[in-house]
């Protein structure tokens, strides 16, 4: 008798218009909240932190702790360039079809994997903007607007404005506004 295969697990991405304006906060506050659960959570960068080619994945970063410690059940920090995009997607699309729900921290990804909810992030005191921010933007499910805390670099989510009904209600325990407190 054949094992029923895993049912696709669940998309969450939160994008951000710059460097330091809490996506990785807004993912720590939403892990507690994600149903089902586990989750599994990946920030994915262009920065390199060596000289290695082609798209590499990490479990060893500060990033990959805070998720984990927020009870991600696996963090990975995955380094791509824009032209390995297609092959680091294909990774998460993979996770995604062992069953994983994953959230990820992202602009690029929404442009090969379709979220179940897409949060846009943006800290209004930070003026630069990604050239990755506008398509980003665009797709996002509820804008995300964020102040900093006492102890940097923490920020904490102060709005929402939600753009579309939400797509995948099993996502959240409760709404957004409830997860986040506003």
């Amino acid at each position: 008798m054949k094992a029923n295969p895993p049912s696709r697990g669940l998309l969450v991405v939160v994008g951000g218009h710059s460097r330091g304006v809490g996506k990785t906060s807004l993912i720590t506050w939403l892990l507690p909240h994600l149903k089902p659960s586990p989750w599994v959570a990946i920030k994915i960068s262009r920065h390199r932190h060596g000289n290695g080619a082609g798209f590499s994945i990490s479990e060893e970063c500060q990033t990959s702790s805070r998720f984990l410690s927020a009870g991600a059940s696996r963090a990975y920090l995955l380094r791509a360039a824009d032209e390995e995009m297609a092959d680091a997607s294909a990774w998460v699309n993979a996770q995604l079809e062992a069953g994983n729900c994953v959230v990820a921290e992202s602009n690029r990804l929404p442009r090969f994997l379709r979220p179940d909810l897409l949060l846009f992030v943006i800290r209004p005191e930070i003026a630069d903007w990604k050239d990755s921010s506008a398509e980003c933007i665009a797709s996002a499910d509820a804008l995300i607007f964020t102040a900093p805390l006492n102890a940097a670099p923490a920020v904490k989510p102060v709005a929402c404005v939600q753009i579309h009904h939400y797509p995948n209600r099993r996502v959240f325990k409760a709404g957004i506004h409830e997860v986040l407190h506003l």
